[in-house]
């Protein structure tokens, strides 16, 4: 279990209370990767959310062994990941490297799914955060693949 100061650092949980955090915590525990350390693999049954407390992630693509991985976000200090925890039938679309030696908040994502359906507010402050994050990441590759399509453009003329 964690303290409830280090949830109310986080943007998806700042509307919540202490009690609701507290609830938060009873299913949360820090952990940390070293540099190089895959914390979760694309296609693994997404059990957890981690929220990054320091040094940096990325969020990475690719399983065909003969082509490299491509990034498609790089996880910041405060910033969640691994919401495919939320989602039924979850699994992992990518997968999560520490760039830099890292701190993680890890909550367990079936008992916060629970802790969403039994407490109506609750659920409504953590699904509306992590929409924002989905969104905003829905956003980043939207931009990122605008890019890749006008530089092939560029390479082929």
């Amino acid at each position: 279990m964690i303290g409830i100061e280090k949830l109310k650092q986080v943007d998806i949980f700042k509307e919540l209370n202490d009690d609701g955090l507290g609830l938060i915590a009873q299913i949360s525990y820090e952990q940390e990767a070293t540099a190089g350390t895959q914390i979760f693999a694309e296609g693994e049954r997404a059990n957890h959310i981690y929220i990054l407390t320091e040094g940096k992630v990325h969020i990475m693509m690719g399983k065909d062994p003969t082509l490299e991985p491509v990034i498609i976000d790089a996880i910041i200090k405060g910033e969640i990941f691994g919401w495919s925890a939320l989602v039924d039938e979850h699994s992992f679309t990518a997968s999560a490297v520490a760039v830099s030696d890292a701190h993680l908040i890890v909550i367990d994502g079936e008992k916060l799914k629970e802790l969403c359906e039994a407490n109506d507010r609750m659920g409504s402050i953590v699904r509306k955060g992590i929409l924002n994050v989905v969104s905003s990441r829905v956003a980043h590759l939207g931009r990122k693949f605008k890019e890749l399509i006008y530089s092939r453009r560029r390479t082929l003329t």
